[in-house]
């Protein structure tokens, strides 16, 4: 299924065998996110480009083949370099 959010192509996935598990890709997508939490857990992963992750009032750059863990309900931010588009995937 593909959703646009403003203006942002995203793609999810879900099974019935794992009704816990939701996969979202996000691509070519140069929109900055305001600060944010899940109550999950959040993987993501660098597929191409570039981000700026902000967590736990640090800015760290993730590069493509990069990959991140985010314990549930911890404030984050992925917000594009330079306005530059990114492929993210996380789940």
């Amino acid at each position: 299924m593909e959703s646009k959010i403003r203006d942002i192509r995203q793609d999810y996935w879900t099974s019935r065998l794992t009704p816990y598990l939701t996969v979202r890709t996000t691509r070519d997508s140069a929109q900055g996110y305001k600060a944010h939490y899940h109550p999950e857990l959040s993987i993501g992963s660098m597929l191409d480009g570039q981000t700026c992750l902000s967590l736990y009032n640090s800015n760290v750059i993730l590069n493509e083949g990069d990959a991140i863990f985010i314990e549930p309900i911890v404030v984050h931010a992925c917000n594009p370099v330079d306005n530059t588009p990114a492929l993210l995937c996380d789940w």
